[in-house]
């Protein structure tokens, strides 16, 4: 845990002002980096974290995050996708009609 991506990106997205929902079916990043202020708020579902999200990002590579249906949160509005785990296709998540950067891809 301590190796989390979640726990440098969360604080540092904070503060450049952002409001974070954060999703990690195994994670409890309030308990493990203390209260992170009312911009960061843990959920308990994929599509709870990508409602009315602006940008999805994902750093980790769970089977029910790399399984989920994207589609839903593109019907949603959201607009933005990060991939910084390199699991997703780029040609795929454009097709859904995302904005898509993947991280470190060549």
């Amino acid at each position: 845990m301590r190796e989390a991506p979640a726990t440098k990106v969360i604080p540092y997205l904070i503060h450049k002002n952002a409001k974070v929902k954060s999703y990690d079916p195994m994670a409890n990043y309030e308990r493990f980096m203390g209260k992170i202020e009312t911009a960061h708020q843990q959920v308990s579902s994929i599509d709870e974290a990508c409602q009315s999200a602006d940008v999805i990002m994902t750093l980790i590579e769970w089977p029910e995050i790399n399984e989920y249906d994207f589609q839903k949160a593109k019907d949603q509005g959201s607009r933005y996708f990060i991939d910084c785990c390199n699991h997703f296709a780029p040609e795929k998540m454009r097709a859904l009609g995302f904005e898509f950067l993947s991280i470190g891809r060549g």
